[in-house]
C-alpha cells in the first residue's frame, strides 16, 4: 500500500500548491491512500465546509487537524456528518466529530 501524508497546509497559497499537484503525485506514485493535514487551510486557520469538500474531490481520503480545527464555526455540523474529517484524537469524548476514522478506502481497511 502507498500512502501519502501531506503535512500541515496553510492558507491559499498552500491549498493551490496541493491542488495543482495531487493528481500528478497520486498518479506517479501509485498512492492508495491520501491523507492531509487542514487545520491552517482556511485563511491560515481552519477548515470550511467548501474547502474540505474541494480537497476530497480532488483525491485526498482523509484529513486531520489540530487545535484551529474549530476556529470557523461553520465546519461543526460538518465534521460531525464526515468522518473522515478528523479533530484531534485527545479531545474530550463530547467534542463534536471524531478523533479517528476506522474504514475501507478502494479495498485497504486502514485507521487514522
Amino acid at each position: 500500500m502507498n500512502v501519502l501524508m501531506i503535512a500541515d497546509v496553510v492558507a491559499r497559497p498552500g491549498r493551490r500548491a496541493v491542488l495543482s499537484q495531487i493528481q500528478v503525485l497520486l498518479e506517479q506514485y501509485n498512492i492508495d491512500i491520501a491523507t492531509l493535514n487542514a487545520e491552517n487551510v482556511a485563511g491560515g486557520f481552519s477548515i470550511t465546509p467548501a474547502i474540505a469538500n474541494e480537497f476530497f474531490e480532488n483525491g485526498i481520503d482523509v484529513m486531520t487537524s489540530g487545535n484551529h480545527i474549530f476556529d470557523k464555526h461553520e465546519i461543526i455540523p460538518y465534521i460531525n456528518k464526515n468522518p473522515r474529517l478528523l479533530r484531534p484524537a485527545n479531545y474530550p469524548p463530547e467534542t463534536p466529530g471524531s478523533g479517528l476514522f476506522v474504514g475501507e478506502i478502494r479495498g485497504f481497511k486502514i485507521a487514522v
